[in-house]
């Protein structure tokens, strides 16, 4: 999993709007665990990103793929 936020590139501040759900699950994984809600969230967002680029460069591999045995 993605930690840039323990890398030297330097942290920015993001607000985002979440359901309040999302929110009280985060609260008690950050009391679970020891960790804060911040920490919590720019990991989830790295990994959703990770994630999301992975299946992207899938895709296209596939999609230029196909279309070079169609020639």
């Amino acid at each position: 999993m993605p930690h840039s936020h323990h890398s030297s590139h330097p942290a920015v501040t993001l607000s985002v709007r979440a359901p309040s759900e999302a929110r009280d699950q985060l609260e008690e994984l950050a009391h679970a665990t020891g960790r804060t809600k911040s920490f919590l969230a720019a990991e989830a967002i790295e990994y959703y990103l990770a994630m999301q680029a992975w299946q992207i460069k899938a895709i296209e591999k596939s999609v230029k793929k196909a279309n070079s045995k169609k020639r």
